[in-house]
């Protein structure tokens, strides 16, 4: 099974992941999680036993996306009654229907939750989201943001199907 999580950023997707499914980003194990933003941490040479940066870097997004995508067909494939977690955005329908293609390709069903960040606005979204992605970016997600039809909706501490 392909599980795909869509939101805005700061609604909780990689949070849910690993809370709901006890997804995790190394991808042995039993349920990874594959996320485009992962591209983006660099070593920190200002602090070089202290771990990773985020640095968003918009001209590598699409070659990221394609990194993720080749990256979760290669899974599915070697796991053919395996389940995993790609959480993104995913703002729009063309954004998922990649994966659900692969999916398909694999012979993987796929289910959809969508983070909703009910009861938060989006100034908040822009306040909380880990990559400091700003408030004016998370306004034309939004304004852009197509709904996934069976798409099964995540508000914060609970889930409604």
């Amino acid at each position: 099974m392909l599980i795909a999580i869509t939101g805005l950023p700061g609604s909780g997707k990689s949070t849910f992941a690993r809370n709901y499914f006890g997804a995790d980003a190394h991808p042995q194990s039993k349920c990874p999680l594959f996320e485009t933003d992962e591209f983006f941490y660099k070593p920190d040479l200002a602090k070089p036993n202290d771990g990773w940066v985020y640095r968003f870097e918009p001209e590598k997004l699409g070659f990221y996306h394609l990194m993720n995508q080749n990256r979760t067909r290669k899974w599915l494939a070697q796991n053919p009654r395996g389940t995993c977690c790609v959480a993104n955005t995913f703002s729009q329908h063309w954004e998922l229907e990649s994966y659900v293609k692969i999916a398909a390709e694999t012979h993987h069903n796929v289910k959809v939750y969508h983070c909703n960040p009910d009861p938060l606005t989006l100034e908040e979204l822009a306040e909380q989201n880990l990559h400091n992605v700003p408030l004016e970016t998370i306004q034309r997600m939004h304004a852009r943001w197509e709904h996934v039809r069976t798409e099964i909706e995540v508000f914060p501490y609970r889930v409604r199907v």
